[in-house]
């Protein structure tokens, strides 16, 4: 979904496909878990409505909020777990799982900067750069748990290294 729906007023046929695989996927899915996606799925929207001054801030929280709901995460080491859920559920090598490791790793560093200031940082992190990361990363998720048709065991699938689900994601 490169060129916006929204921006051109029309669907290209990939994206027409890939909305009507997603709506499909959606029926299978549990009450609750529909709800959660649903949560995420709104969370997603919103970062994408953003204006004013503290658009990529505002854009940035609402990303990783959608994240955090979709990776199941409420506990310590959220940021870690994240990134190693992520990296197994998207990635289909190891060099990919390292990029998406380390895509979250600075998204997450954006997140940082905007809920506790960006005194500290070793480095400086672009907000532009980081929401990019992780609205691709989140786009992603999205439409990789709708394939998958529900919320998988998020130890198992790191554990087992991600090649079942996968394989099951085609």
């Amino acid at each position: 979904m490169d060129d916006p729906w929204w921006s051109t007023g029309h669907l290209s046929r990939e994206d027409t496909e890939t909305l009507l695989e997603m709506v499909r996927a959606w029926g299978s899915y549990e009450k609750e878990d529909r709800d959660r996606l649903g949560l995420a799925i709104r969370r997603l929207a919103s970062s994408l409505s953003r204006t004013g001054r503290f658009r990529i801030e505002d854009r940035i929280l609402d990303i990783a909020i959608a994240l955090e709901i979709m990776y199941g995460l409420d506990d310590p080491e959220i940021t870690y777990k994240l990134r190693t859920r992520a990296a197994y559920l998207l990635g289909t090598s190891p060099e990919e799982r390292v990029e998406i490791f380390d895509k979250i790793g600075n998204f997450y560093g954006g997140r940082s900067a905007t809920v506790h200031g960006s005194r500290g940082r070793r480095q400086q992190i672009d907000p532009e750069e980081a929401l990019a990361d992780g609205l691709g990363i989140a786009r992603r998720t999205t439409l990789a748990l709708l394939r998958y048709g529900g919320v998988p065991n998020w130890n198992r699938l790191v554990l087992a290294g991600g090649g079942d689900m996968n394989d099951d994601l085609g």
